[in-house]
Parts: C-alpha cells; sequence; structure tokens
C-alpha cells in the first residue's frame, strides 16, 4: 500500500467490493475496502493514505468526530464522504466536517471511481510541484497547473511573501513541455539596478569598464526553458521598456551589441505588490502590466487556509526525518498553529517547525513549544508597524488572544514559583496544614479553556452570532470554530 496512490475505502455496499479488482485501475493505484471503522483505524497508524473514502451509512451521525480524528492522525490524507443522503447540510461547510468532497447518491460506482481519477490526477501534479495541502484552493490551483502548463502564455503570481509563489512558477515549468530545459530564477530585488541590464540580457566585451570577455545574461542561458522573474513590482522603469520588447517582438540585443538574439523562453514573473497601483502612481508601464498579466494566479495567505497548517507540519517534520528521525506533534499544538496568522506564511511556518524539531530534547512539538513561539513574536512586532490585510476588529480580538496566552504563561510561572517557595518555608505554626498554605499563596487563575471559550462567546457577540465573521475576528477557520462551539455546548 506504499508504492503509487493510495485509496481506502469504509464501506459494506456490494459495488464497492469490485474496487478490490485491479483491473479497474491503472497501474499505480493500490485500493483497499474495509469493512469496519475499527479495522480502518489500525491500519492507518504510521500512514497516510492519499485518498480516505467514508460511506455515510456506516459513519452515519459519528460523521463530525470521526471526520476529525482521520483528520489528525492522518493529515497529509484526503477526506471525501460518499453517498450522502439528500438534503444533508454538511454540503453548505465541508470545511468544518475536515472533507476534501461529498459525493451525493446519485453517483454510480462508476462515476465515483473515474471522479477519484480526476482527484488523483490533480493530486499527481502538487506532489510533483512540491505544492502541500488539502484545501480546496490547492485542489483549483492543480486544476488551473494542468490548464496553463503546456502553454506558452505569460504568468503573473501574485501573494505574499512566503506563500510560494516560486514554487508555483516551478511547478508550471515543470508540468509544460520546456520541464527538460533550464528554469532560471531571478530576484528582481537583490540585483544592483546598474548591473540590472547586462544580469538579464548579457553583455559583449568592452560594453563597459571591466567587461573582459563576452557574457551571457539570464534570458539567454534560458534559451528553450523558462524565466521567472521574482519581485517583478521592483523593475526599474527604464528597463521595462527592454522586456516589453522581449515579450512582444521575442528578441533582444547584449549590452554593447548588435546582435539580435532570439528569446526562446517562457516568462513567468511574481510580485507581493499591488501592479496596478504601482501603474497609477506612474511607477509601473501600463503595457507592460497588461502583456505580463495574461494569466494571473494569486496564492492565498497561510491564514486563510488553516486545514493546510496541520499536513504542511507533518510534511516539514518528514523532512528532517533522515536527520532526527521520528518526531510528533501534539494535537493541542496543531490547534494553535492553526490559529496562529502566520504573516510570514509558508516560509514561517517552515521555520518553526525546523527550529523547534531541532531544538527538542523529546522529540516532540508541544503546545508550550507554540505559545512561546507566538509570545515572542508578539514581543518582537508590538512596535513594528505590520500590514496583515485585517481589519481593525480582526487585529484586536489577535492582539487581546495573543495577550492572553501571554499573560496565562506568566501567571503559570509564578504560580509554581509561590508554590515551590512555599513548599521550603517553615509553618509558622505546628497546626498550620500544608492544603492551608498552598491556599494562600495560590492565585486563581483561569485556565487556557476557559479564556478560550471567553473569547469565543465575545466573537460571537461582536459579529451578532454570525459564524463565518466570528471566525475572521478570531483570525481562525471556520472548521476550528465549530469543533470549539461543539467543544464547549455553544450554540
Amino acid at each position: 500500500m506504499d508504492n503509487g496512490f493510495s485509496i481506502w475505502i469504509l464501506s459494506q455496499r456490494p459495488e464497492i467490493f469490485e474496487w478490490r479488482d485491479r483491473d479497474l485501475w491503472p497501474d499505480g493505484y493500490n485500493v483497499v475496502v474495509f469493512e469496519q471503522l475499527d479495522l480502518l483505524l489500525n491500519n492507518l497508524e504510521g500512514r497516510n493514505p492519499d485518498f480516505i473514502l467514508l460511506d455515510w451509512e456506516i459513519i452515519n451521525q459519528n460523521a463530525h468526530p470521526i471526520a476529525s480524528k482521520l483528520s489528525r492522525e492522518s493529515p497529509l490524507s484526503e477526506l471525501y464522504l460518499i453517498f450522502l443522503p439528500e438534503g444533508n447540510s454538511i454540503y453548505d461547510d465541508l470545511s468544518a466536517w475536515n472533507l476534501s468532497g461529498a459525493y451525493p447518491p446519485d453517483y454510480s460506482s462508476h462515476n465515483l471511481r473515474e471522479k477519484m481519477r480526476e482527484n488523483v490526477d490533480l493530486k499527481k501534479i502538487l506532489n510533483s510541484s512540491g505544492i502541500i495541502g488539502r484545501s480546496a484552493h490547492h485542489k483549483r490551483m492543480a486544476s488551473v497547473l494542468r490548464q496553463i502548463s503546456p502553454t506558452d502564455a505569460t504568468v503573473l503570481i501574485t501573494g505574499e511573501s512566503g506563500t510560494g509563489k516560486e514554487i508555483l512558477a516551478q511547478a508550471i515549468h515543470s508540468n509544460s513541455a520546456r520541464s527538460d530545459k533550464p528554469f532560471i530564477s531571478v530576484n528582481v530585488a537583490a540585483i544592483s539596478e546598474s548591473v540590472m541590464e547586462s544580469e538579464l540580457f548579457g553583455h559583449e566585451k568592452g560594453a563597459f569598464t571591466g567587461a573582459d570577455k563576452q557574457r551571457a545574461g539570464y534570458f539567454e542561458t534560458a534559451s528553450g526553458g523558462s524565466i521567472f522573474l521574482d519581485e517583478i513590482g521592483d523593475f526599474k522603469l527604464d528597463l521595462q521598456a527592454r522586456l516589453l520588447r522581449v515579450l512582444e517582438q521575442k528578441t533582444f540585443f547584449r549590452v554593447g551589441g548588435n546582435e539580435q538574439i532570439r528569446a526562446d523562453v517562457r516568462v513567468i514573473c511574481a510580485t507581493n505588490k499591488y501592479l496596478k497601483d504601482l501603474v497609477d502612481e506612474g511607477k509601473f508601464r501600463n503595457d507592460l502590466y497588461y502583456r505580463l498579466s495574461v494569466i494571473q494566479i494569486n496564492t492565498e495567505p497561510l491564514r486563510n487556509l488553516p486545514e493546510d497548517v496541520h499536513p504542511l507540519a507533518v510534511y516539514f517534520l518528514q523532512e528532517l526525518k533522515p536527520d532526527l528521525g521520528e518526531i510528533e506533534i501534539d494535537s493541542d499544538a496543531v490547534t494553535l498553529l492553526e490559529r496562529y496568522s502566520w504573516p510570514g506564511n509558508v516560509r514561517e511556518l517552515k521555520n518553526f517547525i525546523h527550529s523547534t524539531a531541532y531544538l527538542s530534547r523529546e522529540k516532540r512539538i508541544t503546545s508550550y513549544d507554540v505559545e512561546e513561539f507566538i509570545r515572542k513574536a508578539a514581543r518582537q512586532n508590538r512596535s513594528l508597524p505590520v500590514v496583515t490585510g485585517k481589519s481593525s476588529e480582526q487585529a484586536d480580538f489577535e492582539m487581546i488572544y495573543r495577550a492572553l496566552l501571554s499573560l496565562a504563561r506568566e501567571v503559570a510561572e509564578m504560580k509554581d514559583l509561590l508554590v515551590q517557595s512555599a513548599n521550603h518555608r517553615e509553618a509558622p505554626v505546628e497546626n498550620m496544614h500544608t492544603h492551608d498554605k498552598e491556599m494562600e499563596v495560590t492565585p486563581q487563575v483561569q485556565t487556557l479553556q476557559e479564556m478560550e471559550k471567553e473569547m469565543i462567546e465575545r466573537a460571537l457577540e461582536a459579529a451578532s452570532s454570525n459564524r463565518k465573521l466570528a471566525a475572521q475576528y478570531l483570525g481562525i477557520g471556520e472548521r476550528t470554530l465549530y469543533r470549539k462551539l461543539k467543544e464547549y455546548g455553544l450554540s
């Protein structure tokens, strides 16, 4: 079951049993049908099948806790619900159930099998590209990649720093007919303006002081392949005209040269800025903007994809397995990670997982590790103006939540110190009981669970019971909020 793509199915329907027949599937598919939930769970330990399909007839009213359990224990698996009764409200909130999709009763066994083949094809694209996640956003991304990669169209990738724009550009190249040719990545912002033209287009010998020989630029080096221009918003106006010429005429000249060179290269650009605003400010050419954005893809910030946090964390831990061995992450730690806003996005999450794993003595990432990380991040950013893309209400709730986490930790530490001091202090009278002494020095501390419940209640009140808005105020996903409402008995 560890080779190819694995599909696990929980069902007792006779028509599903035929799925065990390998002749129904292409090579590389491993399909296993379980008739009992316990049997599936027992086989799940240490494994992450690509897909798990759950039959409503077996899980029925326990669908939510079962889906949550599978999501935690197999974070790299995609969960689907099959043969869902008509009219069930689960269609309206798949993310709250940790489900990637659901199929209605009118799906025949054949149609469902074809749908799974489609999902496998999309996941192949993501896996081969190093894109990890089980959100609907990644499914849409895979579909776009499959559609645009075979073309030579110019692509503009927009999104915040750390959202994987270069990985996406590499994926476009890897899934194209140019995949066996060079992929050249250029960070425009990192190159000095004085040498930018030479770096991109090359130069002839004697073109300027120090040019002691002919040199090919990035466009020439990438011939036949793709060139990725990161931070294109920092491109200087005088060079924008030359780039436009390359895009329109597919030719360029080396600096100091007269020979016209053909630019057989696909151009993929990325920026974390709003290019249209730069156009309005006169800092970016309008004609170049429209030429670059023939196809525009936007990457989502990690705070909008909480369901991808756990799979990413596990993936980053697996990267370290050859060096560090097996390292686990507690469920409470995952919950805190999903609530954090990740201003540095995937890059910040990877840095946290790697640094914490290397420093961990017990081969485990705990909620304490996450709380310490959040507290340090809040302290470092307290006086810095940060663009978060959130409303003032969201920012206020997140600031309060972080402050409560920090306060709870500090009060707990103070409590431990006071109790330790009391244990070493002699009793002033013989009949003083130890219990009485501890009661005198132990402060009344509100638990994290109590604070969390209070914050959720306040968010719901501020959002007039609108759960989607309340989740945004709290900086968490609707799925997480749904689970917490169940846990605390809130309506």
